[in-house]
């Protein structure tokens, strides 16, 4: 999606955590970008198609991780202790339990991909309680001519 590499705004020094990443339809495009991404999903399956995507498109800064996404950041965190990026894009019912998690690692950017605009709003008054303030929202018609709509929103730490 390119308006989430846009967003985004990777220099290539970044270090980027990818959570829900799936088959790394998000990863890969970030990974051109960035110093180094992790992709994490619990889909055995598609962390294995990810990694292969990776490898077919010759980015060796892309480690793949098959967990739940509060396990991954765990296994992250084991390596470094922060990350300058973090995408998400949860399934409908949000990621209410990788919240805080999440926010422990004070990441400057988060960019929230959504197809569930409840969950979204739910999640972004969880994270903004948690430091976080909302620079951007902006829906995306992926699907046209159907009732779906994909949100991207933006949102920075503090006073950034």
């Amino acid at each position: 999606m390119r308006k989430v590499v846009e967003w985004a705004g990777l220099t290539g020094q970044e270090r980027v955590l990818d959570l829900f990443c799936g088959s790394g339809n998000l990863t890969l495009p970030l990974a051109q970008r960035a110093w180094k991404v992790w992709g994490i999903d619990q889909d055995p399956q598609a962390i294995e198609h990810a990694a292969e995507n990776a490898r077919q498109n010759n980015l060796p800064n892309c480690q793949f991780i098959a967990a739940s996404a509060e396990e991954g950041i765990k296994l992250v965190l084991r390596e470094i202790d922060s990350v300058d990026v973090v995408v998400l894009d949860p399934p409908r019912s949000g990621a209410r339990g990788t919240l805080d998690l999440l926010a422990s690692l004070r990441p400057p950017k988060i960019l929230y991909v959504s197809c569930e605009q409840p969950t979204l709003a739910r999640d972004l008054t969880r994270l903004i309680a948690l430091g976080y303030n909302v620079k951007r929202i902006q829906p995306l018609d992926m699907f046209p001519q159907t009732y779906h709509i994909e949100v991207i929103g933006e949102l920075t730490h503090g006073g950034m």
